[in-house]
């Protein structure tokens, strides 16, 4: 089972209007779609996914913060940050490349 965070909802809720406003998508439709191809993403693989440690400048966010990571394009790369409490996933925090990625090149 997968859980968000109330951060990470009102997150995701304003995805779709960055998205158009810094002209990545063009059209609300697809801003859309492609934010809900990200959840979809999660809720199906992060029962299977690689778990990997988040780096410790992330720890703001929570204790034991495993990360996945998700391609929408050959130029983005999410990583999904979460919590693990039992059969729960709780997602704490979702970046990208473009912000934070070098945190993860470690």
């Amino acid at each position: 089972m997968v859980a968000f965070s109330p951060d990470v909802e009102k997150d995701i809720l304003g995805l779709v209007d960055v998205l158009i406003d810094e002209g990545y998508i063009c059209s609300y439709p697809f801003a859309v779609k492609y934010v809900d191809d990200l959840i979809d993403y999660i809720e199906s693989n992060i029962d299977i996914c690689v778990r990997k440690e988040a780096p410790s400048f992330f720890y703001k966010y929570g204790k034991n913060l495993k990360y996945m990571t998700y391609n929408s394009s050959c130029h983005t790369t999410w990583y999904i940050l979460f919590e693990e409490h039992g059969d729960t996933a709780l997602v704490k925090y979702i970046t990208n490349n473009k912000f934070e990625g070098h945190y993860f090149n470690i």
